[in-house]
């Protein structure tokens, strides 16, 4: 066992309208398997706390190896929160988002194999207006919200309607079966995804329970700050050309205001644009043009288009546009 202790001491701020200070002490344990099973060269390097409280890493490893990260508040209990199959390169990166639900210390340890990684999250969902006319209607606020379950690495994958989820009163979601129309299910990985509740249209934080093959899995969840992280991220220039080639940009606005934000907020760590039925790579927040062949398809006069991100905690956040103005 090799021990690598991070303890800073940091002032925290959130971005958008709420702030407060954390400070708090990071512990990461790195477990370095030496046996003689082809792990030799497993290794953590390049460590880092960022200023966001998220933890960063980068694994040494053996192309063709599967591996797993787990954490662990006491180095009792370990839960895995990655896993990396049959990896092809000798060095995989690790990015661990913000522990604003349990400040204090914690372990990482990596190991051979692959494990099952259960994953909680949200999706917010807001409408942002026309990207023909640029009309926005201020100020945007979440419209709804689901409960996401991810499962990877499992063999025995259940419908959705199997999986239930149950939140904290006043949650509006109470036993409910995941919604078959929005789970994905595939060979090495499920999404499962609850439907939306008539209220509230903010997810709430607290405990959350998902029922998962006949095992309970519970979600201490902390409060998302969705109202604070949901951001315009506005289609400025949308054309096509007579060859099929077409171009989307888009610019971040604030919800609340007309205020051009200049760029991605700090907490956004990816986004997405679906052009329907096209749909872009995942790209950094920085990038805002999507350029792709749409050749001998005719978009719609009343197209819509939904831009996608994902923030620090992991949750989504999907803001529809219509072609027109209502």
């Amino acid at each position: 066992m090799h021990l690598l202790k991070i303890s800073p001491i940091m002032d925290r701020v959130c971005p958008a309208s709420v702030s407060y200070l954390a400070a708090w002490a990071v512990m990461a344990a790195l477990w370095l398997p030496r046996a003689a099973s082809g792990s030799q060269g497993l290794a953590f390097t390049n460590i880092n706390l960022s200023s966001d409280g998220s933890f960063q890493a980068q694994i040494q490893t053996l192309a063709g190896q599967s591996y797993s990260v787990e954490t662990s508040t006491n180095l009792a209990d370990w839960s895995a929160i990655a896993s990396f199959d049959s990896v092809t390169t000798n060095l995989i990166t690790l990015v661990n988002p913000p522990r604003v639900d349990k400040p204090g210390q914690l372990f990482y340890r990596a190991r051979l194999g692959t494990a099952l990684v259960y994953t909680f999250s949200f999706v917010e969902s807001a409408y942002g207006g026309s990207y023909g006319s640029g009309w926005i209607p201020y100020p945007v606020r979440p419209n709804a919200y689901a409960a996401s379950f991810a499962v990877d690495n499992d063999t025995n994958y259940p419908p959705a309607t199997n999986v239930f989820f149950t939140g904290p009163p006043g949650s509006g979601i109470t036993n409910a079966p995941a919604s078959s129309s929005n789970s994905t299910i595939g060979t090495n990985g499920a999404i499962y995804q609850s439907s939306y509740p008539a209220s509230p249209a903010i997810a709430p934080g607290g405990i959350w329970t998902v029922e998962y093959n006949g095992t309970n899995h519970t979600f201490n969840v902390p409060d998302p700050q969705a109202a604070s992280r949901l951001v315009i991220p506005l289609p400025t220039a949308v054309s096509e050309v007579p060859n099929g080639e077409c171009t989307l940009e888009w610019e971040y606005k604030d919800a609340a205001t007309t205020t051009n934000l200049g760029g991605p907020p700090v907490f956004m760590t990816a986004i997405q644009a679906d052009w329907t039925p096209f749909v872009s790579p995942t790209f950094p927040p920085a990038t805002t043009t999507w350029q792709f062949s749409a050749a001998g398809y005719a978009f719609p006069r009343e197209g819509y288009i939904t831009m996608t991100y994902k923030d620090s905690f992991g949750n989504t956040y999907a803001v529809g546009f219509s072609q027109l103005s209502p």
